[in-house]
C-alpha cells in the first residue's frame, strides 16, 4: 500500500503545544503528542469505533507500522477483531510463562513442601537448582519432551552420579505429575524414561560392623583433632544411630533430660513421624557435658558462628582426618552398624526397625504412635551402648537373650511385647 508519509516528514513534525495527526492512509496515521510520535489506526468492528496501537516513532519505524498494519487489516477483512487478536495473542504468551517449568516448580515446592523436612528439601533444592532448571527451566512444561529430560538425566550420569541421574527424573516427573493435575500438560513423559538410564545398584552406605574394627573406630574418633563440640557429635553418633541430619539439627527443647527421652519432632523426620529417642546412660553423660558448651543456644551441636546447626561437611571431614574417609565410613553408617550389630545379637527386627524409624512395609501396622515398644527400645538402646563400651575395650559382649536374663535376674527388665 502507498502511503503519504515520509520518513522526513515524520521527523520534521514537532509539537507545539495541540497534537496532531499525520494520516498514512487505510486509517493508520501518526499521532504527534507532548510525550512522543505514536503510530495509531483507527478501524471499524461491527460498527464499533476502535483503535489499536502499533507502538512509537523511532523505535517502530515507518516501514515496520505498515507492515503491522497491513496484517492488522488482514484479520479484519477475515472478520477477526485484530485488538481482541492481539490481547489473545498477549494472554497465550502469559499463560505460557506462567507454565514455564520453572514456574510450576515454584507453585509445586509451595503446595508440596510444606511436609518436607529440612534435609530433604535442601536436597531438591539443590537438584533443581544444579541439575535440572537450568536446562528446562524456561521450557512451557506442555512442550517438554521425554528426550529433553534424558538428556538432563545423562549430564548427572555422565559424572558418574547414577543414582542421582535417577532421582533427577524422578523429581521432574513429579513436577510434571503436577502439572498435569493442574490441567498444564496431558501426560507425564518421564515413565518413557524407564530403561533408558544406567542400571543404579542400591547399596547400603559404607559402614564398618566388624566388632573388633568398630572398637577401633571408636577409639579413633576419641583422639580426633576436632573442636569439642564435633567430638560430642560424633561420640554420640552411634548411641542414637540417627540419620546424619537428625542428630546434627538436635535442639536443646527437644529432650527431656530427667526422663531420659529425646522427641524428636515430625517435621524434622524423614517419615514424618514423631520419634522417641530413649537415652542411655552413656549418651545422657555426653548430652550433660554439652550443657556448658551450647546449653545457651539453639542447637545442641552449632556452627561457629551463624545460629545454624553443625554442617554435614565438618562431620565428614573429621571422619576422613581419622582414616575413615568415603569408602570406609560415612555419618550415616552408623544406622547400618547398629542394626548390623543388634540383629546378629538377636534382637527382635521390629524392635530395631522402630529405633531406625524405618518404615513397616505392613501400611495398617505402620500407623503407630512413636512410643510404640518404648519400654523395650529403652531397654535395646541401653543394651546397644553396652555394646559399643564393650568394642571399644575389645571384649565380647553379651547376646541379646544372655542380657536379658541377666536383668531378669535382677528384676529389673520390661518383658518384651510385640504390639500389632
Amino acid at each position: 500500500m502507498g502511503g503519504r508519509l515520509s520518513v522526513n516528514m515524520i521527523k520534521a513534525v514537532k509539537f507545539e503545544g495541540q497534537q496532531v495527526k499525520l494520516a498514512d492512509g487505510a486509517g493508520l496515521y501518526l499521532l504527534v503528542r507532548k510525550g512522543g510520535k505514536y503510530w495509531r489506526y483507527d478501524y471499524r468492528y461491527f460498527g464499533k469505533r476502535k483503535t489499536l496501537s502499533f507502538g512509537v516513532f523511532p523505535e517502530v519505524p515507518l516501514k515496520q507500522a505498515r507492515k503491522d498494519h497491513e496484517k492488522a487489516r488482514a484479520l479484519l477483512a477475515d472478520g477477526t477483531d485484530p485488538t481482541q487478536e492481539r490481547k489473545d495473542r498477549k494472554m497465550a504468551k502469559e499463560l505460557a510463562q506462567g507454565n514455564a517449568f520453572k514456574s510450576v516448580v515454584d507453585e509445586w515446592k509451595k503446595r508440596r513442601g510444606k511436609d518436607w523436612s529440612a534435609e530433604h528439601r535442601r536436597v531438591i533444592v539443590c537438584r533443581l537448582e544444579n541439575d535440572i532448571i537450568p536446562y528446562i527451566g524456561h521450557r512451557p512444561v506442555a512442550e517438554i519432551s521425554a528426550p529433553e529430560i534424558l538428556a538432563v538425566c545423562r549430564r548427572v550420569e555422565a559424572r558418574g552420579a547414577v543414582s542421582s541421574a535417577h532421582r533427577v527424573r524422578a523429581i521432574v516427573g513429579q513436577v510434571l505429575r503436577y502439572g498435569v493435575a493442574c490441567g498444564m500438560l496431558p501426560f507425564d513423559p518421564t515413565p518413557g524414561l524407564v530403561g533408558a538410564l544406567e542400571t543404579h545398584t542400591v547399596k547400603h552406605m559404607d559402614a564398618i560392623t566388624e566388632p573388633v574394627e568398630i572398637g577401633e573406630l571408636l577409639k579413633a574418633l576419641e583422639f580426633c583433632k576436632c573442636s569439642e563440640i564435633t567430638r560430642l557429635a560424633l561420640r554420640l553418633t552411634p548411641y542414637v544411630f540417627l540419620r546424619p541430619g537428625e542428630l546434627r539439627q538436635a535442639e536443646w527443647c527437644e529432650f527431656d533430660l530427667e526422663g531420659r527421652l529425646w522427641r524428636i519432632p515430625a517435621e524434622k523426620m524423614k517419615g514424618r513421624q514423631e520419634h522417641l529417642i530413649p537415652l542411655s546412660r552413656q549418651a545422657m553423660t555426653i548430652i550433660i557435658s554439652l550443657r556448658p558448651l551450647t546449653g545457651h543456644r539453639r542447637y545442641l551441636f552449632p556452627a561457629n558462628r551463624a545460629e545454624k546447626s553443625l554442617s554435614g561437611g565438618t562431620v565428614r571431614g573429621v571422619l576422613k582426618r581419622a582414616g575413615y574417609g568415603p569408602g570406609i565410613m560415612t555419618a550415616h553408617g552408623f544406622r547400618h552398624m547398629a542394626s548390623t550389630r543388634l540383629h546378629d545379637a538377636g534382637v527382635p527386627s521390629y524392635l530395631v526397625e522402630r529405633q531406625l524409624a524405618h518404615k513397616d512395609s505392613n501400611v495398617i501396622r505402620d500407623s503407630y504412635n512413636a512410643a510404640e515398644y518404648i519400654d523395650d527400645r529403652t531397654t535395646m538402646m541401653q543394651y546397644w551402648s553396652d555394646c559399643i563400651d564393650a568394642y571399644k575395650t575389645g571384649s565380647t559382649p553379651l547376646k541379646w537373650k544372655e542380657y536379658l536374663d541377666d536383668l531378669k535376674a535382677d528384676g529389673n527388665v520390661v518383658p518384651l511385647r510385640r504390639v500389632i
